[in-house]
């Protein structure tokens, strides 16, 4: 909990920042993750099977209902899958406000695709963002 987290798409490397104060697996469920990893195994045989039919059943139940997280949006529409065992903690940080600085700092030094907002806080302090040593120092440790 009270982290900031990244999501990165298997097909085409799109990614998604963002932040929580709840239990991590309870925000990726809601990203469209599955409850068990033998949903994950069922969901990619399923889009392997009928892959131009689930693509527009999943657009008509885009549709239907609303998608709030914009990583389940991308699945649905592209019918690409996620790897969920490989989401990433970025940063943590126990204060909530520290903790939105920190999510806009890392949503505008790397522009991910499937981000809808730019910034969750205004970044009057940093308005350029972060120097890029100091980036690399937090996020592309792999």
């Amino acid at each position: 909990s009270d982290v900031v987290y990244s999501i990165k798409c298997t097909q085409c490397q799109h990614s998604y920042i963002g932040k929580t104060e709840r239990q991590c697996i309870k925000r990726l469920h809601e990203h469209g993750a599955p409850k068990s990893s033998s949903q994950q195994e069922q969901q990619h045989s399923k889009q392997q099977d009928d892959n131009c039919t689930h693509q527009s059943n999943n657009i008509v139940e885009l549709r239907r209902s609303e998608i709030t997280s914009a990583v389940q949006q991308h699945q649905i529409e592209t019918g690409h899958q996620i790897n969920w065992d490989n989401f990433r903690i970025v940063m943590q940080d126990n204060h909530y406000y520290r903790l939105l600085i920190k999510e806009s700092l890392l949503i505008k030094a790397y522009e991910p695709e499937l981000n809808r907002t730019t910034r969750s806080v205004p970044l009057i302090v940093f308005p350029d963002g972060l120097q890029q040593e100091l980036l690399h120092k937090q996020f592309d440790n792999d």
